[in-house]
C-alpha cells in the first residue's frame, strides 16, 4: 500500500496508465478510472498512431495515451507493425507515408478503419475522419476511400517485393497519381464523430455529444441518467435530466394491443432506460428516435394499498413524465436571466462597448446582471441592465469567451 501510494503520489500519470492497462478490458471500471484522473489534472489523450504504446501509456507531458491494442478490432500484431516501423523509420507524415512504411500484410482494412474512427490519425497530415469513409455514390459496390487506400498500399507492396516495374511507372504523369486523390467532404458532426469513436473505444474521449449543450446540462438538470437508475432511492421526488438517445424503439403490445415506445437515454454519467404506454407515449413518441438531444421532466412515485389482512402491498416505482422537449430548446424556454462575474480592473471603455455591441447583435427577452468585483477592496456592486435583453442560446458562448468574463450563468424562471 505503502509503495503504491508513492508510485501515485510521485508518478501519477505513469501509475494510473498501469492501472487503466490491467483493467482495460473492463471499459466500466476503465471509465471510473479516467474520472479519477481528471479529478486530479491528468489527461487522457486518444490513441494517436504516432505516439501511442500497445497500452496505456505516459507521454514526457504527464499525460496518459490511450493504447492502440485497447482499440476494438485492432489486435496485438496490428498494434506491433504501427510501433515498430515508427521505432524504425520515426513519426509518420501522413496516411500515406503511414501505409507506405507500414507492413500492410499486418494491417488490414479493419484495423485502419478502426484507427481512423478512435482518431488516431487526427492531426496528422489534413484528413479528416469524414473523407476516409467517403463513396462517390451509394451503391454497395463503390468502394469507400479507406478501401481505395488499402489497394493502392497493396499494390505498392506487391510491386516493391517482386520488384518489377510496372509499364505505368514509365509514365510521368501517373507517378504524380500515385496515391488516389483525397475527396472532399464535410466533417462528421459532433454526434457522429462521438458514436463512431465509442464504438471503437467504449467510451468518448476527443469530446461528448452534450458538449454543445454545456448550459443546459450544468443549470437546467436536477439529476443524471445514473441517478434514475435505482429508482427505489428516488421515489416522492421530481427530477429534470438531459441527454441523448442511444437506443428506441415503438411498437404495439401483442397482449393488448397498446401502443408502447421505449429510449435509452445517456449522458455524462450513465444511461437511464424509459418506458412509456398508451396516451402518454402517443403524447411524447416523436422524441423515441435515436440520436436527438432530449430534456425531459418527472416525478418518481410508488403505489400502496392495505390489503384486508393488515399487510401494506407496494408495486414498483413508477416514472411519469410531466414534460418533454429538444435540449435546444431549453435555453429559450427556460432562461429568465444571464449573470456574469467581472473583475473592476477589467472594466474599461471598450470592454463596454463590446459587451453592447455583442447584446445588440444577439437581441432577444432575456434581461443581463453583472457582479462587479473589487478584490483589491473586497467590494462587490450588481447591476442589472435596463435596456439589454439577449437572445440566451446566442448570446450566452459569446459571453462566455468574452475576456475578463467569469461565472457565466443562466438563471432559470421559477
Amino acid at each position: 500500500a505503502y509503495q503504491t501510494a508513492y508510485l501515485k503520489a510521485h508518478y501519477p500519470a505513469e501509475y494510473m496508465a498501469a492501472v487503466m492497462t490491467s483493467a482495460q478490458n473492463d471499459i466500466k471500471r476503465v471509465t471510473e478510472l479516467m474520472d479519477d484522473c481528471r479529478k486530479n489534472g491528468i489527461a487522457i489523450l486518444a490513441p494517436s498512431v504516432n505516439e501511442s504504446e500497445k497500452d496505456f501509456s505516459a507521454n514526457a507531458e504527464g499525460k496518459i495515451r490511450f493504447g492502440l491494442q485497447a482499440i476494438s478490432g485492432m489486435g496485438e500484431a496490428a498494434a506491433e507493425a504501427v510501433i515498430s516501423e515508427r521505432e524504425k523509420g520515426g513519426q509518420y507524415t501522413d496516411i500515406f507515408d503511414f501505409l507506405g512504411r507500414v507492413d500492410i500484410r499486418a494491417i488490414n482494412r479493419k484495423n485502419l478503419e478502426v484507427l481512423v474512427k478512435a482518431g488516431a490519425f487526427d492531426g496528422i497530415g489534413e484528413m479528416h475522419r469524414a473523407q476516409y469513409f467517403y463513396k462517390e455514390n451509394d451503391l454497395e459496390t463503390t468502394p469507400t476511400f479507406v478501401e481505395k487506400l488499402m489497394r493502392w498500399a497493396t499494390r505498392n507492396r506487391e510491386n516493391a517485393e517482386s520488384a518489377q516495374m510496372s509499364i505505368f511507372d514509365m509514365s510521368d504523369e501517373i507517378k504524380q497519381e500515385d496515391h488516389p486523390d483525397v475527396p472532399k467532404c464535410d466533417e462528421w458532426s459532433v454526434v457522429e464523430r462521438c458514436r463512431e469513436e465509442f464504438g471503437v473505444i467504449g467510451l468518448y474521449l476527443s469530446g461528448h455529444p452534450l458538449d454543445e449543450f454545456k448550459f443546459e446540462m450544468e443549470n437546467f438538470t436536477t439529476a443524471s441518467c445514473a441517478d434514475l437508475s435505482d429508482l427505489s432511492s428516488c421515489v416522492g421526488k421530481e427530477f429534470s435530466i438531459g441527454g441523448i438517445v442511444t437506443d428506441a424503439k415503438d411498437g404495439i403490445s401483442q397482449r393488448n394491443g397498446d401502443p408502447y415506445g421505449r429510449m435509452v437515454l445517456e449522458d455524462y454519467k450513465g444511461s437511464f432506460s424509459l418506458q412509456l404506454y398508451k396516451d402518454e407515449f402517443l403524447k411524447y413518441k416523436n422524441y423515441f428516435q435515436k440520436d436527438l438531444f432530449i430534456y425531459m421532466k418527472g416525478r418518481v412515485s410508488q403505489f400502496s394499498r392495505m390489503n384486508p389482512d393488515g399487510t401494506v402491498f407496494t408495486g414498483r416505482p413508477k416514472v411519469t413524465i410531466t414534460e418533454m422537449m429538444m435540449l435546444s430548446d431549453v435555453l429559450e424556454r427556460y432562461t429568465k436571466l444571464i449573470k456574469f462575474t467581472v473583475r473592476l480592473n477589467n472594466i474599461s471603455i471598450p470592454f463596454c462597448k463590446e459587451l453592447k455591441a455583442m447584446a445588440d447583435k444577439h437581441k432577444g427577452n432575456v434581461p443581463l446582471e453583472a457582479l462587479i468585483v473589487d478584490y483589491e477592496h473586497e467590494l462587490t456592486l450588481t447591476m442589472r441592465s435596463r435596456d439589454l435583453r439577449v437572445g440566451a442560446k446566442a448570446f450566452l458562448p459569446i459571453l462566455s469567451n468574452m475576456p475578463g468574463v467569469s461565472d457565466v450563468k443562466p438563471v432559470m424562471t421559477s
